[in-house]
């Protein structure tokens, strides 16, 4: 192949450097993943929040994120329909509140008439960081409790990582990632930057911090309030 009069062959090409590690490199056809019979997604509310996921809640300050996530915990765990439109499966809800606070928690969930005795937990967050260690604990009190959906109110208070920095932001989402992997669901309340009232193109490039964020997750949902 000739460009700009230089010929290229695989000698002049650049290589990976030796790591002196063996790596075993599988190629399979189209047709054997064609063949595969995924079974369908389950989803914890229909088209919104799947099932072992990780879920991005994004919007700019006082968008009503938090009154959204409780009013969506307060229909999976009613069996009823969220929004009046949209149906759920339900499930026992812990909200892991960062945000706040316990009598603002309370004044909430008394405002949306949420049933006392409904299977919702929560832990009201004090510079808990999403460590190999917490997480393990996080995980271990959910399957006893058989919680399927864990809401996080807000990212950046969970974390101590530089939000810029792609590869700090990365480790940050192992940890949604190992719940995922265990069955349970991480709906990640985070917010944009302010003056952010134009689209969900525009809020999800208005997240504050790395795009790795968004990219980390299996779907990110925006909220806009209208004036």
């Amino acid at each position: 192949m000739e460009q700009n009069n230089q010929t290229y062959n695989k000698e002049n090409l650049n290589t990976p450097a030796d790591t002196g590690v063996q790596q075993d490199i599988q190629l399979l056809p189209l047709s054997h993943l064609m063949a595969q019979n995924f079974p369908p997604i389950e989803w914890l509310v229909d088209g919104l929040i799947p099932e072992d996921a990780v879920v991005l809640l994004s919007g700019a300050p006082a968008s009503l994120k938090t009154w959204f996530a409780l009013e969506m915990t307060k229909s999976i765990t009613a069996s009823e329909k969220f929004l009046g439109q949209f149906n759920t499966k339900p499930t026992n809800v812990l909200i892991m509140d960062a945000e706040s606070g316990e009598r603002q928690l309370y004044d909430h969930l008394a405002k949306l008439n949420v049933n006392p005795e409904s299977e919702v937990y929560y832990h009201c967050c004090n510079g808990s960081y999403l460590d190999k260690d917490f997480v393990t604990k996080l995980e271990t009190e959910c399957w006893d409790k058989d919680i399927k959906l864990i809401i996080f109110d807000s990212l950046v208070r969970f974390h101590n990582a530089n939000e810029n920095d792609t590869k700090e932001m990365s480790a940050v989402f192992e940890s949604f990632s190992f719940l995922k992997h265990h069955g349970i669901t991480s709906l990640i309340i985070c917010h944009t930057r302010k003056g952010n009232n134009l689209g969900f193109a525009r809020s999800m490039d208005s997240i504050r911090g790395s795009s790795d964020i968004a990219a980390s997750c299996d779907l990110c949902l925006s909220i806009n309030r209208s004036e």
